[in-house]
């Protein structure tokens, strides 16, 4: 990828982060926002992942607990923006089987110290099939962690700074968790 190539898609990914807090606000009524919030993370017009999961570490009650779950086997759900349709987007994100698999998994905390943080997320990782995992974490609200595990499309480069993808993650923390 040239450099103009790789301006354009850090400018892109961008634009789609900065967006997403307006976006979250105005979806403050609906039960699937973090759902909704990670595919708009995961899509083409942004990361661009093949799968993702979303967890939040507790330390204080030693419980890592997945949220959200994204999959780019799940159904084409017609348009890149599932933010605009997210009555029916949400839906079908919420009966989606990975996301199913993802918010079904419970796990003693990471930041415990039984384990490595690294090879536990392996762990998660090999459990959802997820290919190759690069893993994200970022401090929350209340002492508790984010953590993204997840996998890059075949043949994607990762394009832009680590930050983008830690800012992102982070807006993940201002959905609430059902």
């Amino acid at each position: 990828m040239d450099k103009n190539a790789i301006l354009q898609r850090q400018h892109k990914i961008l634009c789609n982060l900065s967006a997403l807090p307006q976006k979250i606000l105005s979806l403050h009524d609906h039960n699937n926002i973090t759902e909704l919030v990670l595919y708009s993370l995961c899509g083409e017009h942004c990361f661009n992942l093949n799968k993702a999961a979303y967890f939040v570490d507790n330390p204080d009650f030693n419980c890592l607990q997945g949220i959200a779950g994204f999959s780019r086997d799940q159904k084409n759900l017609g348009q890149p923006d599932v933010l605009q349709q997210a009555d029916y987007a949400g839906e079908q994100l919420r009966i989606d089987p990975f996301n199913k698999k993802v918010r079904s998994m419970s796990r003693c905390s990471l930041k415990n110290g039984v384990r490595e943080e690294l090879a536990m997320a392996q762990d998660i990782a090999k459990d959802l099939n997820i290919a190759n995992p690069q893993v994200c974490v970022w401090p929350m609200k209340h002492d508790n962690h984010g953590l993204l595990i997840f996998e890059q499309q075949k043949g994607e480069v990762e394009n832009y700074p680590q930050d983008y993808l830690v800012n992102g993650c982070s807006l993940l923390g201002f959905c609430p968790i059902y």
